[in-house]
């Protein structure tokens, strides 16, 4: 049996285990379609801000999606840092958890430790020890939650179509691309922003319909939504004469970020 002096030490966002005690560790992360930033706060922890300064440990962002078996850990040395990813690879709902992973196994001194529970001098760390794991963060930004994009190979080269989608009871939106475009969004986030752009620019259509079913009384439930985003960021809605699907999709979404 493994015992609590046998196990490496580990510090943790939401205070299960303060093995540093004076040590305090916060985070922030930021998703968008394809992309994420994240923000660490260390503090009174001098040893493990040695590791990443000798480089035997790096910050890191691990991101999941489980419904189709997604896991990638980014690996940084700045507390702060961007990562992208494919969005074809993921599914909406992600799971992102930051922290500082040992790259190497290495000896760490128990000096600032808890004391009494490890013997004097130093503890191994074995490599990939989550020294530092924060808080996990389900995220689903807004541009996620409307739209998702897939492979059409019907279409020609450089066309997308954008149809709408109830099945799940919301009102979302397709982006079928053509083959060349489908591959691009791997790369290059253009193909993202004409998307959005596209379904922002069918926003008047769904927010004009007169129907009383149960699929258009959920679209409604999403522009409201939508719309209230818009005016809490102070761009025109499709109700006003000022407005532009192209400066509403960057509302929802800050396009010019990259990595």
């Amino acid at each position: 049996m493994v015992t609590l002096s046998q196990m490496p030490p580990h510090l943790s966002e939401d205070g299960t285990r303060m093995d540093w005690p004076l040590a305090r560790y916060c985070s922030s992360v930021n998703v968008w379609t394809g992309g994420a930033s994240v923000t660490n706060e260390l503090t009174d922890a001098p040893a493990l801000q040695t590791a990443v300064l000798e480089n035997r440990a790096c910050w890191a962002l691990e991101v999941r999606s489980p419904k189709v078996v997604y896991a990638v850990t980014h690996m940084r040395r700045e507390e702060s840092f961007d990562v992208s990813w494919n969005p074809a690879d993921t599914d909406r709902r992600l799971y992102l958890t930051p922290g500082l992973v040992a790259t190497e196994e290495f000896q760490i001194p128990t000096s600032d430790l808890v004391h009494g529970i490890w013997d004097t001098g130093a503890v191994t760390v074995p490599k990939g020890w989550w020294l530092v794991k924060g808080n996990t963060h389900a995220s689903e930004s807004l541009s996620m939650s409307l739209l998702t994009f897939k492979l059409a190979e019907g279409l020609e080269s450089g066309r997308m179509q954008v149809v709408a989608d109830t099945s799940s009871g919301d009102l979302r939106f397709i982006v079928n691309l053509a083959p060349d475009l489908f591959e691009r969004i791997r790369t290059s986030r253009d193909v993202q922003v004409a998307g959005l752009i596209a379904v922002c620019g069918l926003f008047p259509k769904y927010a004009a319909t007169d129907d009383s079913d149960e699929s258009s009384e959920q679209g409604q439930v999403v522009l409201s939504s939508v719309k209230n985003y818009l005016l809490n960021a102070g761009v025109p809605t499709w109700d006003n004469d000022d407005y532009d699907p192209a400066s509403a999709a960057t509302a929802i979404e800050r396009f010019l970020r990259h990595d």
